[in-house]
């Protein structure tokens, strides 16, 4: 667009200063100038349009401190032109459904609202492993179906003891989609959204959709990796462990006992380990499903 108007201008000005004769061959030093200017232009909007890299998904409407990897959004001017142009940005990787979205507190995207301007849905019972913010940061990506329900704690291990067969029972309460939230011994809270009903399966087969991503507030940075395409293992449920991607190491993996597990990067959703160590000690577990009506898990 820019190089339209560019062109439009050269045009119009080397016609009034050329003094051309009506046969296109004045060579005028203004539309020289005009002409050299144009191209100078040009040339720097295709090195911008084939150099830029926008974010998937950027939003400063919740009042969370949200940034894409690419972005330079450490510098005050990015982030003062954000705040004073933009309530809302929407973008796309073109072809690619694979994102991965940062909450950095007090970095860039911030808006001084301390509550977010979207009504974040109510819960049956507060988290022990998930602040507001963090709450917040995971509902924008939840889909459609889950995003204006209530949050209703299935199944906590504070609360319910640690054990998978009664994870699995209270879970069947409600359908999918469910969050499924770990807290490990380091301080570290991750996890991953089932989409599938969270039940033992006989045979280890794969289960779930796209839909399916993991997330983690590992050095005190919310992160979430949506699935990449490259496969499809989303989720494992077996009567001894409940496993999140595939194809090198599970993002997430916790054993019957739910007092350990392990985490690693995977094809699947493209994510690093989201604990504080590959092999972690769990402190707690926690299941939430989604419903209009707030009921008690």
């Amino acid at each position: 667009m820019e190089g339209y108007y560019n062109y439009a201008f050269v045009d119009a000005v080397s016609k009034l200063y050329s003094g051309s004769d009506g046969n296109g061959q004045d060579k005028s030093p203004v539309k020289s100038f005009f002409s050299t200017m144009l191209q100078s232009s040009n040339e720097k909007y295709k090195s911008w349009r084939e150099n830029i890299k926008l974010p998937e998904y950027v939003s400063n409407r919740d009042s969370l401190s949200v940034r894409s990897e690419q972005s330079d959004c450490h510098s005050p001017n990015f982030r003062h032109q954000l705040e004073r142009d933009s309530q809302e940005t929407v973008s796309e990787f073109p072809g690619d459904e694979h994102a991965l979205i940062h909450h950095e507190k007090n970095s860039c995207f911030s808006n001084s609202a301390s509550e977010p301007s979207f009504k974040l849905p109510s819960t049956s019972d507060d988290s022990i492993l998930l602040s507001e913010d963090f709450r917040a940061f995971i509902h924008l990506s939840l889909p459609t179906i889950a995003r204006d329900r209530h949050w209703i704690l299935l199944y906590s291990t504070a609360r319910h003891g640690t054990s998978m067969h009664t994870l699995y029972q209270r879970s069947s309460k409600l359908p999918e989609p469910y969050l499924l939230v770990v807290g490990d011994s380091k301080g570290v809270t991750f996890g991953g959204l089932v989409t599938a009903t969270l039940k033992p399966r006989a045979q280890r087969k794969y289960i779930g959709t796209s839909d399916t991503f993991v997330f983690t507030n590992l050095h005190e940075e919310f992160q979430l990796y949506k699935a990449t395409g490259v496969n499809r293992y989303y989720l494992l449920c077996t009567n001894d462990a409940i496993s999140f991607g595939g194809g090198g190491h599970f993002a997430i993996h916790l054993d019957e006992t739910l007092l350990t597990g392990s985490s690693g990067a995977c094809d699947t959703f493209g994510n690093g380990c989201l604990a504080s160590s590959s092999d972690f000690s769990v402190t707690n577990v926690e299941v939430w499903g989604f419903s209009h009506s707030l009921m008690q898990g």
